[in-house]
Parts: structure tokens; C-alpha cells; sequence
């Protein structure tokens, strides 16, 4: 069972055996197996088979043969992909090593000894052995693997797919419409009966596909959509809803209205409207669309965005109402949420009053402040707009002001949003340096992963993203007064009188981190 060593072309001759722990050893055979190749160095494995008369194997034993090379003089290893690889069940490819002594490559002479069962979830072992006169020099990766567990949840009448996919090493997911997700949070709006086909993605590019089957759809109620249109503090509710046996009528918060519109007296955007065939079947129609992309119908030119307004907020002024519903339409979407951070900056654009803009001006309060629009002295350069002797401003907020205002609406911590140029910090553990691309067409794969609550930003300036469609993206920015922009998504050129911007940060990780990414 000793290990036998030889050098490169020296002639293997076969030692022998010894059959033992009998006394009649005529009764027994052996049948050999396995080869040594004497040109090539590496490990060989020579199979001794013990059989009675019967032709019953009844013990076996392996010689290794190691085939040596005189010298070998530097070796190095490469492992080719990481040191650490996850596979799903089944999936598993070795990416193998380079080996070089010296400038030479000698890949081909390399040994592996591998423990991996690709069909058995757990961890393993691979080890690439290349041998020389006196010692094995090796690298050893570690192997994963692995297979998913996935929530799911199925709405049968808005016709959504939701899964939650936990799987260690993750990387994206290719959906049935073969566009690309990078949440581990997937939703997907499916619209008939069949299999739908989500192909889930590791970083080692192992790859698994998960199939969703919908075998009935809920028709009992009414089908369709509903628009939200935002101004002067409130919401106009139009549906869009069709049905063969009629419409009776929509309810909405408990209330029934019976034409196709409806006012609501507060900014509100993440609205259910349950829509009533004359048979009292129903179903539930949502009108904020997903991420909130309904913002898209809020009327952004200039000469709309001053319509209705009285003036600038006054110093001191009460917002114990407009604190209430800030703070309602927050807990809509859910603390923390992409959502609630858009609806935040929607809310103080749509006020009917004007913020004024000051240079550094920030808020830590929750709501409206009442500082806001008093007098401050111009000696601490916060000032853009002066008093007639030079010496006072109006406090209100500056661009990075906003931000960090409607982050905090949202109910993240001041401790991780400070004031300052969004690209040149962290906000906890988040580096926006890591998740910024420039507006172009090279970068469009990126460009439609933006949502409500990411960033858009140019040399001194930043705005906040508050809704988005297939071709435009609306930003709240303070720049002068506050105001609603709507740029392109290839290229971030304005589509109003306003200037565009160069860039645009995803925030996908930092949601992950500290909040919902919803």
C-alpha cells in the first residue's frame, strides 16, 4: 500500500502481491487494472481485485505510482476563478489552474484530487498537485455547493409573481422577458396562463431555472388602470376600467364613488382602487404603479410649476397638517422605502408655497421646518440671496439639502446622511463612487435599473429621482427655487427650460442596506 515513486521513462516493473490470511491461497485469483504512463509526470493508481471461486470479489487494494520529473526549478500556480466558487446542485465545472516552472507551462502534468459530489449540497475540496523530485507542491480551492430556497407568492388578481430568492454567492436573476434583475426581491407582472422561466444567476455564473406555473388567472372582477395626477395638495384619481357585465362602482379607503374620477383632498401615491362589476365581483386595481412611476404624470414646465402658488413659506408659519400627511404618505410605502423617500421630495415640490433656496441650507427636522424663510445672518455663507444691505438671507433649503430633507422623511438616521456633495462620501457603509455611471448610450443597461429615490447629478449640483418611465426620468432639485425636471434617460438632457445632468448613482445597495428597496 506504500506509495512507489519512479522518474520521467524509467521502466515500471510491476512488484507483485501476496494474497494473506489464508492457508490456501490456490483457491483465490487476482485480476489487476490501472495503467502508468512513464512519459508524463504525475499520479497513477494501480487496482488489485481479489476473487474466490466463485468469482466473488472479496478485498482489494491501490498502489499509487508517482511518475517523477528530475527537477522542477520555480513553480507557479494560478487557480483560474476564484478560491471560493459556488455551484448550484448538478452545476459544478472545475475552471481549473495554470501552472508554470518558470516561463514554461506545464498545465498538462497537473494532478487533481477532488472530493466534489456535484449532485450533493455541501462543501468540498479540490486540490491541484504537480510533483517533483522531493515534495508536492499544490493549491487548494474551496467548492460550494449549493440550492436555492425561494419564497414565492403569487397574486392571482393584480397578476404579480413575487420571489424572495435566498441563495448564497448570488448574482442576478434573467427574467421571462429576459431582462435582468439584480434584487434578490423579484417582481414580475405576468398577463396570461403558462410557465414562467426565471433563470437565477451566481457570480460563478452556475446557473439554475426556476419555473413559476399559472394555471388560472381571477377574471371574476373588472380589469384595468387608473392615472394619479398631482397639484396644489391633491390627488385626482381617473380610472380606466372596462368589464363586459358593467361597472358599478370603484371604493376606494372605504369610500364609494360611481364616475370615473375622483378627488382626494391630501398627496397621496400609493393608492389601491377596488373597481365593482353590477355582480359585486371585484378585483383590486393599484393607481401608484410600480416604484411609484405614476409621479410621471405630475405636469413638470415652468410656467405650470408656478400655477397656484401664493408666494415664499413664511418664518414661523404652523405645518401641523402638512406634517400629518407627510408623515402618512411615508408609512404608505413603507418606512425606509424607496417609495417614501420620492414621495417626501414629490410633496414639498407640489406645496403651494415656494422653498427658498439657500446655499448650505439643511434640515434635520422631521416635516416642515419652521425656520424655514426666516432672516439669517449672512455671516455664516449660507446665503445666496441677500437683504438689501447685504447682511441676511432667507434659510431654506440648497440642492444636497433636499436630499438629505427627503432621506430623512423616509426614516433614515441622521447618522448616515451628512451634507455635502452626494459623490464625494459615504453614507454609512454606502460608497455612491462604487454605483455612479455616466449618462450614454453604452450605459443604457444601467440606466433602466433607475428608480424613484436614486440620484442624478452634474459638477456643483444634485437632484433626487422621483419617477420614471421607459424613455424619462422626473427629478425634484433645488436650484433657485424647487422645482420638478424631466430629463431623458439615454442621455440626461432636460426636456424643460432647465440644464440636464452628466450623471446618475443606483442606491439599489444602500436600500439593501439600511432600508426596503421597494
Amino acid at each position: 500500500n506504500e506509495t512507489m515513486t519512479i522518474y520521467q521513462h524509467e521502466r515500471y516493473k510491476e512488484p507483485g502481491y501476496n494474497i494473506v490470511d489464508t492457508d490456501h491461497p490456490e483457491n483465490f485469483y487476482i485480476s489487476i487494472d490501472g495503467y502508468v504512463n512513464i512519459n508524463k509526470v504525475g499520479a497513477y493508481f494501480i487496482n488489485y481485485h481479489l476473487y474466490n471461486q466463485k468469482d466473488k470479489e472479496v478485498s482489494s487494494a491501490t498502489r499509487q505510482v508517482v511518475v517523477l520529473r528530475d527537477k522542477l526549478s520555480n513553480v507557479y500556480m494560478y487557480l483560474k476563478g476564484e478560491d471560493e466558487e459556488y455551484f448550484f446542485v448538478d452545476d459544478y465545472i472545475d475552471h481549473g489552474i495554470e501552472v508554470y516552472d518558470g516561463s514554461k507551462d506545464i498545465s498538462n502534468e497537473v494532478t487533481i484530487v477532488s472530493n466534489v459530489e456535484a449532485n450533493k449540497v455541501g462543501e468540498y475540496e479540490v486540490r491541484y498537485q504537480i510533483y517533483n523530485n522531493t515534495d508536492v507542491k499544490e493549491a487548494i480551492r474551496r467548492v460550494n455547493i449549493v440550492d436555492y430556497q425561494i419564497d414565492e407568492e403569487i397574486d392571482l388578481k393584480n397578476l404579480l409573481i413575487d420571489l424572495m430568492i435566498k441563495v448564497d454567492d448570488y448574482s442576478y436573476t434573467i427574467l421571462p422577458d429576459r431582462t435582468k434583475s439584480y434584487s434578490r426581491n423579484v417582481t414580475y407582472d405576468f398577463n396570461s396562463i403558462g410557465e414562467y422561466e426565471f433563470d437565477i444567476y451566481l457570480k460563478s455564473e452556475s446557473h439554475k431555472k426556476y419555473i413559476v406555473n399559472i394555471e388560472t388567472i381571477d377574471k371574476d372582477g373588472p380589469k384595468g388602470t387608473c392615472s394619479l395626477l398631482h397639484e396644489k395638495n391633491k390627488t385626482t384619481i381617473t380610472m380606466n376600467v372596462t368589464d363586459e357585465s358593467g361597472i358599478s362602482k370603484y371604493s376606494y379607503n372605504g369610500l364609494d364613488f360611481y364616475g370615473n374620477t375622483t378627488v382626494i383632498n391630501s398627496l397621496t401615491t400609493n393608492i389601491t382602487v377596488r373597481a365593482y362589476d353590477k355582480y359585486d365581483n371585484y378585483s383590486d386595481i393599484k393607481c401608484h404603479g410600480e416604484y411609484g412611476t405614476a409621479f410621471r404624470n405630475l405636469v413638470v414646465d415652468e410656467s405650470a410649476r408656478v400655477q397656484g402658488r401664493t408666494g415664499y413659506i413664511v418664518c414661523g408659519t404652523s405645518f401641523a397638517k402638512e406634517n400629518q400627511e407627510l408623515k402618512m404618505l411615508a408609512e404608505s410605502y413603507g418606512l425606509k422605502s424607496r417609495g417614501a423617500v420620492a414621495a417626501a421630495a414629490l410633496y414639498l415640490a407640489s406645496y403651494d408655497k415656494d422653498m427658498y433656496y439657500s446655499w448650505g441650507g439643511k434640515s434635520a427636522a422631521i416635516g416642515f421646518d419652521p425656520n424655514w424663510g426666516c432672516w439669517v445672518s449672512n455671516s455664516d455663507k449660507r446665503c445666496t440671496s441677500k437683504s438689501s444691505d447685504g447682511a441676511k438671507c432667507r434659510l431654506g433649503l440648497d440642492c444636497g439639502g433636499l436630499i438629505r430633507w427627503s432621506y430623512l422623511q423616509a426614516g433614515f438616521s441622521n447618522d448616515i446622511l451628512r451634507h455635502d456633495d452626494i459623490i464625494k462620501f459615504k453614507w454609512g457603509d454606502f460608497n455612491p463612487r462604487n454605483h455612479t455611471y455616466n449618462f450614454n448610450s453604452s450605459n443604457m443597461v444601467y440606466a433602466n435599473q433607475i428608480k424613484p429615490g436614486d440620484l442624478v447629478h452634474r459638477t456643483g449640483h444634485i437632484g433626487i429621482v422621483i419617477g420614471v418611465d421607459s424613455e424619462y426620468i422626473q427629478v425634484a432639485e433645488m436650484l433657485g427655487p424647487l422645482f420638478v425636471n424631466k430629463i431623458e434617460k439615454r442621455t440626461g438632457r432636460a426636456m424643460t427650460k432647465q440644464k440636464g445632468f452628466t450623471e446618475f448613482v443606483l442606491m439599489d445597495e444602500f436600500f439593501n442596506m439600511y432600508g426596503i428597496n421597494k
